[in-house]
């Protein structure tokens, strides 16, 4: 058993083991930096999934005036979909190593300092290189269409020396983006692919 005494998870200190289990593992005896105290499990605490006893999301709510706002959620959402396996979008993120730096994981605040407000309406946070993490110097605000042009997962067609995404050509051609995808799927050649012969 690691001895988990005197750390710090978050706003919790541990105060020692205690004689129950749960599920058949150590629980610890915390106290959270406003006072309260609480048993909580081990991997609760190591893997960071209680900061406080709830005092750190009303903290956040006051200091910042923020909670819910769009950049809030904004920062929620990338913060799940790279640290929590049951998030639905995690498979695509975290699974495969994409991650949030450290200063805005445990931070909105530094977050906020870095990339401001969102800049429009339907803005979202892009990676500028797809094989690298959440950071400062990695991340830009995108419309919709740019995001999805900026995904691993695209598929590209080319055609008379011009290289674009299947949504790119369907915004250049009309074709529905379905329609491209089928005839991409099913084999079919660039010219036919983009109806420039049956």
């Amino acid at each position: 058993m690691k001895n988990l005494s005197g750390q710090k998870f978050g706003k919790w200190t541990v105060l020692g083991a205690t004689d129950e289990r749960k599920h058949g593992q150590v629980t610890w005896h915390c106290r959270c930096e406003c006072g309260n105290e609480k048993v909580l499990v081990g991997r609760v605490l190591t893997l960071g999934k209680s900061k406080s006893c709830g005092c750190y999301r009303e903290e956040v709510k006051t200091t910042h005036g923020m909670y819910q706002t769009p950049i809030h959620r904004v920062w929620g959402n990338m913060i799940q979909r790279c640290h929590n396996p049951k998030d639905t979008q995690y498979r695509n993120y975290g699974a495969i190593g994409i991650k949030v730096c450290d200063r805005w994981r445990n931070s909105f605040e530094a977050f906020y300092q870095d990339v401001g407000d969102v800049p429009f309406e339907g803005a979202q946070l892009d990676r500028v290189n797809n094989d690298l993490g959440y950071s400062p110097n990695n991340v830009r605000w995108v419309t919709q269409e740019e995001n999805l042009n900026n995904t691993r997962r695209n598929r590209f067609v080319e055609y008379d020396g011009e290289t674009l995404t299947l949504m790119q050509w369907h915004r250049k051609t009309g074709i529905p983006y379905a329609t491209l995808r089928q005839r991409l799927n099913s084999g079919w050649k660039p010219s036919r692919i983009l109806g420039k012969e049956s």
